[in-house]
């Protein structure tokens, strides 16, 4: 395991301190012997950070591991301030593990050695000796998006279910029970909802000054591959400049700046019941020599939808929701694109 590997190295490191005090210590060999006394009473305070003339050699097969760390290593480890996830099971007498803040968040992520499963330890913590309360916060971003902490400690790599107005679609937490997300908020005051898989719902209102000066539309399916959402700005044609979709998104800064709009694409696939969605955000106010943004859906026939149903809903803020039954062509359709012309209604700008 890399964590057993990281503490073997601090057992080391810290072994190779001693062994360097040591020589540090006995330094007073080489003294006068009018100097020794005042040596001896002070070499508690000696430190390492006073050796300056000639280095010491220290090789590392002189080096005995230590079996398990010292009270004095572990107080230089907690002096040192190294905080490593370490398991309660394994070792009870350990310290309670600090809060879960985003710096050391950050961290484990970079130290995840690819576990996609995290066994709980005790009642309420998990295997890193962290509390398994859980909570959500929700905080104004650029572009009118408002972006979503998830911190749920021990539901790690677990399938959750966002909500906002009528927009619903699947995430996953990552391997220490967090998600970041950003997503466009539809209405200026706004309730959000994450529901975890055992049920548990995670709630929080915010405000995000500038939604109404987004115009938005959402397209919205079960399952995937399915259709997308296609943007045609100003008189664009198919791959043209002004054309945003999923595969040419742009970013909440380009609408925050006034060039254009931006696609927004949420939802994880690789879960149990995927919800995914698709938003497209434009400003209101932006001018343009074309006054109409041009809508429209598309999907491609494959293996997995071809003679089937498909079914959408877009959504319209505010409020305004339309569902969309589709039957798809046979097999042998398969690689072909259909593209819903009017299953979305254009968008008209009104000038400044």
């Amino acid at each position: 395991m890399k964590l057993d590997q990281r503490v073997v190295f601090i057992g080391i490191s810290l072994v190779v301190a001693i062994g360097a005090g040591y020589f540090v210590q006995n330094a007073e060999f080489f003294m006068r012997e009018d100097q020794k006394a005042a040596a001896l009473q002070s070499a508690q305070a000696v430190r390492l950070a006073h050796v300056a003339d000639a280095p010491v050699r220290f090789d590392f097969d002189q080096v005995t591991p230590l079996a398990a760390p010292s009270s004095e290593a572990m107080s230089t480890v907690e002096l040192a301030k190294i905080l490593l996830p370490q398991d309660p099971a394994a070792n009870p007498s350990l310290p309670a593990a600090p809060l879960l803040t985003k710096p050391l968040i950050d961290r484990m992520l970079q130290l995840d050695d690819g576990q996609r499963s995290l066994p709980q330890v005790g009642g309420d913590l998990n295997r890193y000796g962290m509390s398994c309360a859980s909570g959500l916060t929700v905080e104004p971003a650029t572009g009118a998006m408002a972006h979503l902490h998830v911190m749920a400690n021990c539901h790690a790599d677990e399938r959750v279910e966002v909500t906002h107005d009528r927009l619903v679609f699947t995430a996953r937490l990552s391997s220490i029970g967090t998600l970041d997300l950003d997503i466009p908020a539809l209405v200026e005051q706004g309730d959000y909802t994450v529901q975890l898989a055992n049920g548990t719902f995670l709630r929080a209102s915010a405000e995000v000054q500038g939604a109404s000066s987004y115009e938005r539309v959402a397209l919205q399916w079960n399952g995937a591959p399915g259709p997308g959402l296609h943007a045609y700005e100003f008189g664009a044609g198919y791959g043209d400049k002004g054309h945003v979709s999923a595969d040419t998104p742009r970013n909440p800064g380009h609408g925050e700046a006034g060039r254009g709009g931006f696609m927004t694409v949420l939802g994880s696939a690789d879960v149990d019941a995927p919800l995914v969605a698709q938003v497209y955000s434009f400003p209101r106010a932006l001018k343009g020599s074309d006054e109409t943004v041009r809508l429209s859906i598309e999907i491609e026939v494959t293996e997995q939808n071809c003679g089937k149903e498909v079914s959408a809903r877009t959504i319209r803020a505010p409020g305004e929701v339309t569902a969309l039954e589709l039957t798809m062509p046979g097999c042998e359709a398969v690689g072909q694109f259909l593209v819903l012309k009017n299953a979305v209604r254009d968008m008209k700008l009104a000038r400044n």
